[in-house]
């Protein structure tokens, strides 16, 4: 069974309207901010924790949620994949995270837990 998948949101130009109210100065008079960028949607449509979050959403209805897996999790800056219990889960380290360089030549490494809370320690 082929579980990889590749997902776009395609979509025409879009114009999205949000109603934000503005704390300078005190002044709390609601105004409309619009972004009309295609980039921004597809800056939305590119970040990590989105892939993630779908890939996650496609390995449950795929398989379920069983325990002999733990299922694809996102941690605020990786996404690890769907991995056996009783296995170790190795993703690169970043090159760069907030303006700062890191060595690419290490591995991060996650003791993933099958179990009900979805535990997990990572190692450096």
């Amino acid at each position: 069974m082929n579980t990889s998948s590749t997902h776009s949101f395609a979509s025409a130009s879009a114009s999205v309207s949000a109603s934000a109210i503005n704390f300078v100065n005190n002044d709390l008079t609601p105004s409309t901010v619009t972004h009309s960028s295609q980039d921004d949607l597809g800056d939305i449509n590119q970040s990590a924790e989105l892939q993630c979050l779908l890939q996650e959403h496609i390995d449950t209805t795929t398989f379920g949620n069983t325990t002999e897996y733990c299922l694809t999790q996102f941690d605020t800056i990786l996404c690890w994949p769907r991995t056996p219990r009783a296995t170790v889960a190795l993703l690169p380290c970043l090159d760069e995270f907030q303006g700062i360089q890191y060595d690419s030549t290490r591995k991060l490494y996650m003791n993933k837990h099958a179990n009900v809370t979805g535990r997990f320690s990572l190692k450096l």
